[in-house]
């Protein structure tokens, strides 16, 4: 499994589609295109694949495919095949069979969407590594995705690869763009143009990382422990824990 998590302007869908060219244009290959909505697919991914952006030509050349809109399928000529969906309804793909899958705006998928993809991937063909590989925006340290590719501060599960990229590592941007992205805060900032996976706007502790912030403790009572109760009639319910340690800190 292969992750690109990339800040704005880093070029995700133009690079999820050529890998999925790649890999489709091998005889025998079955590849899947996905994204959570499929009229959102259409509208993005599928319109890089075939159509192109702006002045950029389509990923698949004209003239080496046949598209059959209705069955949702581009059968490359002398190649494999791609059949593209989307994951409203995962129920409607569990009979699919494929060599792999491209998945773009992989941060809306939640944990089941994810995991009915790689049930999916499992076409042997010759000389194709069976592989899911996908394009996101950073999101919160506790999504799944930064769980499962060890950008949470915790160690990538096995067979999972990240690669992280940042806006001004895509020196095709125009200097004003990237002159607006420097305009950004917060969160926001280190989200979409530093690409980093950190927590939500409006957190209390905006700087929370479990990587520094989390320690175990075990085998020794607490000297003393106080709780906190918000009901959240607005906002979220939350129950606060205090616990003082034997030197006198105090651990939330």
């Amino acid at each position: 499994e292969v992750l690109y998590s990339g800040a704005f302007g880093s070029g995700k869908s133009f690079s999820v589609a050529a890998r999925l060219m790649i890999r489709a244009v091998r005889p025998g290959a079955r590849e899947g295109l996905a994204r959570k909505h499929l009229v959102t697919l259409k509208a993005t991914t599928l319109r890089t694949l075939v159509e192109g952006d702006g002045a950029m030509p389509p990923v698949l050349p004209e003239g080496c495919y046949a598209h059959n809109k209705s069955e949702k399928t581009i059968i490359l000529m002398g190649g494999g095949q791609i059949v593209y969906f989307g994951l409203d309804e995962t129920s409607k793909i569990s009979s699919y069979i494929l060599s792999g899958c491209a998945v773009d705006q992989a941060e809306e998928l939640d944990e089941a969407d994810w995991r009915m993809l790689r049930g999916r991937v499992r076409l042997e063909v010759p000389g194709l590594n069976p592989q899911i590989y996908a394009a996101c925006n950073p999101s919160s340290p506790a999504h799944f995705l930064a769980q499962r590719f060890g950008l949470g501060g915790n160690p990538a599960d096995a067979g999972c690869v990240a690669v992280s990229t940042c806006s001004a590592d895509n020196w095709f941007l125009p200097q004003s763009y990237l002159a607006d992205l420097a305009t950004f805060t917060g969160v926001a900032r280190a989200r979409y143009v530093e690409g980093r996976w950190v927590g939500n706007e409006g957190l209390v502790y905006a700087d929370f990382d479990p990587a520094v912030h989390v320690r175990a403790r075990e085998g020794v009572a607490w000297k003393r422990a106080v709780a906190g109760v918000d009901w959240g009639l607005q906002n979220p319910s939350v129950v606060l824990t205090l616990c003082q340690d034997e030197s006198g800190a105090v651990h939330v």
